[in-house]
């Protein structure tokens, strides 16, 4: 495996952003150019303390998805509070091969008195929590009615949601301009394989997106290979070309159908 020193890895971003930015600064008026923004999310928090303390110590990793009722769920949330990251609920959903979800999913068979009482089980164990978003979900997220009790249930409590895309059928725009819901999804899973190559193609996959698009939202896991991924990134590099920011920063409010 062609494994990227951190020495090339930084000359081939330092190329990257060199020649795109200088196109893109010669473009604009006198006001001072503005970095793209990126949101990197981190799924699956709760089960790991170990694994999820080193996630929250990572610098550009501004937002993280905690699951409800994990062994660490609220002593992970707490920290990820004191290190001023963003904590949403990382909400388990019915998924199309109707796996088992564990504790305290959100099944299609609920009615919208079920689906409140979960939700509000979810946000009662953690208090950091500003948002949500969902953890698998194919099915559950396809699911018009459902999907709408679920953003009644944010709207009325002032969260948002953050559509993990995990189905292209996903309700979770729809209605989420419906109910005027303030809103974001995914643009690129981080490693959905967990080799460095892929891990890398992935990552730079999306720093094109944002330095074409101004912004992008990034998903990934505590795995053992993605911790190792960032914590050989150069992040005060990165952080000259980009603006890491919460997931909350890049918030859709354009509520027309």
């Amino acid at each position: 495996m062609n494994v990227l020193t951190l020495k090339n890895l930084s000359c081939l971003l330092f190329l990257f952003f060199h020649f795109n930015f200088a196109n893109s600064a010669s473009t604009q008026s006198s006001h001072e150019f503005s970095k793209p923004k990126i949101a990197v999310v981190i799924d699956d928090l709760g089960n790991q303390y170990d694994f999820g303390e080193q996630i929250i110590n990572q610098s550009i990793i501004k937002t993280v998805a905690v699951m409800p009722l994990r062994a660490y769920t609220f002593s992970l949330s707490k920290l990820a509070y004191e290190n001023k990251k963003e904590i949403i609920i990382h909400m388990p959903m019915d998924n199309n091969g109707r796996f088992p979800m564990g504790k305290l999913g959100l099944s299609v068979d609920y009615d919208k008195q079920e689906t409140f009482y979960t939700l509000e089980m979810a946000f009662a164990e953690n208090p950091y929590a500003t948002g949500l978003n969902n953890h698998t979900g194919s099915f559950y997220t396809e699911q018009y009615d459902q999907m709408g009790w679920v953003m009644e249930y944010l709207k009325l409590n002032n969260m948002f949601f953050l559509d993990s895309r995990t189905s292209a059928k996903s309700q979770g725009v729809i209605q989420s301009k419906e109910k005027k819901l303030p809103w974001a999804g995914r643009h690129v899973f981080l490693d959905n394989k967990k080799d460095f190559d892929s891990l890398n193609k992935q990552w730079l996959k999306a720093l094109s997106l944002a330095n074409k698009n101004q912004k992008v939202i990034i998903i990934g896991h505590p795995y053992p290979e993605t911790i190792a991924f960032f914590k050989q990134l150069n992040h005060s590099d990165l952080e000259m070309h980009f603006e890491f920011v919460k997931v909350s920063d890049l918030l859709e409010r354009n509520f027309q159908q």
